[in-house]
């Protein structure tokens, strides 16, 4: 089962959509890929790292997560503060 978190944005009468899915089937995320770059003007698409041993394990990864986190909520704000 996929897990969803996403976010939207409206930009130049676009929407933009970052999603995070987890996947359990290599030939699934290729599918997937493929078929998004048939259907929509992908501009990104990445495999992210398993950091679940470095969250339990290591304290700077877990602040370095938490600043990356507090900047893009400081960088959110501004930009709908600050969209015309």
């Amino acid at each position: 089962m996929a897990k969803t978190k996403a976010k939207i944005l409206n930009v130049n009468n676009m929407i933009k959509v970052s999603v995070i899915l987890e996947i359990n089937d290599e030939e699934g995320v290729y599918f997937l890929e493929k078929h998004l770059e048939a259907n929509y003007d992908l501009k990104d698409f990445r495999i992210l790292p398993n950091t679940e041993d470095l969250w339990e394990k290591d304290d700077v990864f877990k602040r370095l997560c938490k600043g990356v986190k507090d900047a893009q909520r400081i960088r959110d704000s501004y930009i709908n503060q600050n969209n015309f």
